[in-house]
């Protein structure tokens, strides 16, 4: 599968062409679990413009022994705290359920792009609660599996260190986190 992304430049249209990522969209995928992750996968909020209200679902991504899961968001819009708290919010725990470790100090809400958050095991979980009143864009969070050099054949050699499927090599998104999976790429090998 290819997927073909427009950019508009004045009146001329240039087509890209990039290597499609599996995506998983809430609430369908609420409290599921994605199958071994091997390379990487994309998790929404909603297919919908806005995301839900009243929301509570948590997602499990899991990667082969040896490798942990790096997530990234892509986008991130939810709404802003009320009296001083989340209301809409995402949390990643060290593990394959809620009650697994929170990896981050407190709830990622509002509209700045959170850090990236890297399990230390086989799997990650995110949670999205929504409360009854008001919604925003949601989030776009791109997960993706890797291990530590050295490298194998199979793999692509970040400058971080890490390792990651050689075909998320030059694929639009930055996988390695050090953006070295995308910085040297041409229009040609997208």
């Amino acid at each position: 599968m290819v997927k073909i992304t427009l950019t508009i430049l004045s009146s001329l249209f240039i087509v890209h062409q990039t290597k499609a990522l599996s995506t998983a969209y809430f609430p369908t995928a609420c409290n599921g679990t994605a199958a071994t992750v091997t390379t990487g996968i994309s998790l929404q909020s909603s297919t919908a413009l806005l995301y839900s209200n009243s929301v509570y679902c948590y997602y499990v991504v899991n990667v082969p022994t040896d490798y942990q899961v790096l997530a990234v968001f892509r986008r991130f819009e939810l709404e802003d705290k009320v009296n001083g708290a989340c209301v809409d919010y995402v949390n990643f725990y060290d593990g394959s359920s809620t009650s697994a470790s929170l990896l981050n100090t407190d709830p990622y809400c509002g509209a700045t792009n959170p850090s990236n958050i890297t399990s230390s095991s086989t799997s990650l979980t995110v949670e999205f609660v929504t409360d009854s009143t008001g919604t925003n864009k949601g989030f776009d969070l791109l997960f993706t599996a890797f291990t530590y050099a050295p490298c194998s054949g199979s793999q692509y050699a970040c400058s971080n260190g890490r390792c990651i499927a050689k075909e998320l090599e030059c694929d639009a998104f930055n996988q390695c986190e050090d953006n070295s999976d995308e910085s040297h790429c041409t229009e040609e090998d997208y």
